[in-house]
């Protein structure tokens, strides 16, 4: 299995499980815990309606939104009156697609159209998203049950709810890898999987890839290329105000290949405390000799940013905070675009970056954060606190993680990280299972990270994080799910020794999973009853196993 779809595996399960039937799964537990588990399903369960849920993130639109207004009066009509055909927002990477279905989502909601935006970074976000959306246009729980044990077609579940609607926005961003929409043999050109033509509403895509023959003949294609010089100027200007002339911006724009995303970021570095060059002039001639070669039409974008991006973390180093740098290289680790939780930033751990100093971590995200490299959404409560890393600023600081000093500190803390996020975690919990596939996505990165460095003596730590994930999906009734997880694990760990303690438990999962009764039914055919996997040991102290 490609690593890049690894989480598919992971996830049919997150947004969904919270609300299954209690009394399904919790034949075992007592009562008290049983009513525990009804009421908070009850609770979430009022609040599904297709108003409420997958909401665009209009918290990153810029104040003032510029260009692109040819695009955006298109698509303003579309979405007025759709036109039966998939629409494609496709271009470089940083030139703005996203901010494009941000705000035409936006328009749309105010116009009063049903809007849902989801992640197409990866399978398993992605198709846990479109369950929780069917859910909400009024999927019943057996038929959700179905599919997530592998005996239906999950895109023809959601399309069967989509279409009994009228006046909706769908965005699917981020689809760089269009394998995230395979479902068997069913490929996204072929008009039948998750991309369908319908005059119900618009689903629109964002992605890099712009080849027709990969979209299918019911799409149609819109390309967004760089900002209009004098757009990008003004964008600078709108970030910096203080910074310089137009001319100048216009300058450092063109030298920054008009793309907003490094707009944007060179933009907030300008206006951040941590910056020694304040001016547009002063920056753009210190890119001059190191970027001029990479400004021209055709050059890989993604060198152009992942050289503003290290500049910006020299200019923090000498700023006294060199510990954004490997703070920055181990959020890269986890899934790219999916919100880290909290509990997964433990800056107890994270001091190790810093000799020791967890003051220094809060110093370091907020330098981070200043400079246009993380995102914070914020959240209702301190509890929902998350960081998002963009996926090519993930992607440029990955390939800085060669062996090393620096290197194996970044795997030490990673997995300590998702060690600490999954203590005390029961598998058999139900409600625990919602923090098992929140967590998931990002322990399968950490796994993939890894496993590029055999060598590393982390490797069964994390085999044996994903080995429990597994567990907790099996007891989740997820079969099919967890079968993917620990044959994409396995593919990670062939490195391993076949005695290695991680492998076996990991091997053990796999058993179990094949021993499953839907697993069994899957494969064979055969419908009849096998006996549940025994109890299974919560996720404590797991690396003293």
């Amino acid at each position: 299995m490609d690593a890049g779809l690894l989480l598919t595996l992971i996830g049919t399960a997150a947004g969904v499980i919270a609300v299954i039937p209690a009394f399904l799964q919790l034949r075992r537990h007592d009562r008290e815990k049983l009513a525990r588990v009804v009421d908070r399903a009850a609770a979430e369960n009022s609040a599904l309606h297709p108003l409420t849920i997958l909401r665009p993130p209009v918290g990153r639109l810029p104040k003032v939104f510029r260009d692109r207004e040819a695009v955006r009066r298109r698509l303003r009509q579309i979405v007025r009156r759709p036109d039966g055909k998939v629409h494609l927002l496709y271009g470089l990477g940083g030139s703005g697609k996203t901010a494009i279905a941000i705000k035409t989502a936006q328009e749309a909601a105010g116009r009063g159209r049903m809007v849902w935006w989801v992640s197409g970074v990866s399978s398993s976000e992605f198709v846990t998203s479109m369950l929780h959306l069917a859910r909400a246009l009024g999927a019943r729980e057996s038929e959700i049950q179905e599919v997530l044990a592998g005996r239906g077609n999950t895109p023809d579940l959601v399309w069967k709810y989509l279409e009994q609607q009228e006046k909706w926005l769908l965005v699917i961003d981020n689809l760089d890898d269009i394998r995230v929409l395979d479902v068997a043999e069913t490929r996204a050109r072929d008009g039948n999987g998750w991309l369908r033509p319908t005059r119900k509403g618009v689903l629109l895509v964002t992605s890099r890839l712009g080849d027709p023959t990969q979209w299918g003949t019911f799409t149609r294609a819109h390309e967004v290329g760089p900002l209009d010089p004098s757009d990008a100027a003004l964008m600078l200007r709108d970030l910096a105000p203080l910074s310089g002339s137009y001319e100048e911006a216009e300058t450092l724009a063109g030298r920054l290949g008009f793309l907003p995303l490094a707009l944007h970021h060179v933009g907030s570095l300008l206006s951040s405390p941590f910056s020694p060059e304040r001016t547009f002039a002063a920056y753009s001639s210190s890119l001059k000799s190191s970027l001029v070669a990479l400004m021209k039409r055709g050059e890989d974008d993604r060198d152009v940013l992942a050289k503003t991006w290290e500049r910006s973390l020299g200019m923090l180093t000498a700023q006294g905070r060199s510990q954004a740098r490997q703070i920055l290289r181990t959020l890269s680790c986890f899934a790219p675009s999916i919100p880290i939780p909290g509990v997964m930033l433990d800056r107890g751990i994270l001091a190790d970056l810093c000799d020791g100093d967890v003051e220094a971590v809060g110093e370091g995200m907020r330098a981070l954060d200043s400079v246009g490299l993380i995102d914070t959404p914020e959240g209702p409560s301190a509890e929902s606190f998350a960081i998002q890393v963009h996926p090519l600023i993930a992607e440029a600081n990955r390939l800085h993680l060669n062996e090393g000093q620096d290197t194996a500190r970044v795997t030490r803390v990673s997995v300590a990280l998702v060690l600490h996020a999954i203590e005390g975690l029961k598998m058999e919990d139900p409600l625990d299972w919602p923090r098992w596939f929140e967590i998931l996505p990002h322990t399968m990165s950490v796994l993939e990270q890894i496993s590029r460095r055999p060598a590393s003596e982390h490797l069964s730590e994390a085999v044996k994080c994903v080995a429990r994930a597994a567990s907790a999906l099996v007891y989740a009734g997820h079969y099919t799910t967890a079968l993917d997880v620990t044959q994409a694990a396995l593919s990670q760990a062939r490195d391993l020794g076949a005695l290695d303690p991680g492998l076996l438990e990991l091997r053990h999962e796999l058993a179990g999973v094949l021993f499953s009764p839907d697993t069994r039914a899957t494969r064979s055919g055969n419908t009849a009853l096998w006996p549940r996997p025994g109890p299974r040991r919560s996720a404590r102290k797991i690396h003293k196993r």
